[in-house]
């Protein structure tokens, strides 16, 4: 390279480096009452949609009472106590007399399948 073709490089390096300080330099951060006004909007935001969702969770539900479903935690209750009365009646257990243990199997079983 010659003389000038090495100056001409060295300014034009020169030139980008101190671009890329400037660019570095000139970056803007939010203020905090952006920040609180997104954490504002968000929560609403996210509220909104809880409703919304319980509103739909609702009808389904009322939808699927009236063509004669069961919602699935119903039916794995349902299944439970079935399984539950005939481990019961094969040791030949009252359900009554032993309510109470009836009733921690039932909640131990709920809790494992949640």
């Amino acid at each position: 390279l010659t003389n000038k073709e090495r100056m001409l490089s060295r300014t034009l390096f020169n030139q980008m480096r101190n671009a890329s300080v400037m660019t570095r330099s000139v970056t803007v951060t939010p203020s905090m009452s952006f920040s609180k006004l997104d954490d504002k909007r968000q929560g609403e935001e996210s509220m909104y949609f809880s409703k919304q969702d319980a509103k739909a969770m609702k009808a389904l539900l009322e939808k699927m009472e009236k063509r004669g479903e069961k919602p699935v935690r119903q039916a794995q209750n349902d299944a439970i106590c079935e399984d539950l009365d005939s481990i019961f009646a094969e040791n030949k257990l009252d359900k009554a007399q032993h309510s109470g243990l009836y009733q921690e199997l039932l909640d131990w079983k709920k809790h494992s399948h949640e």
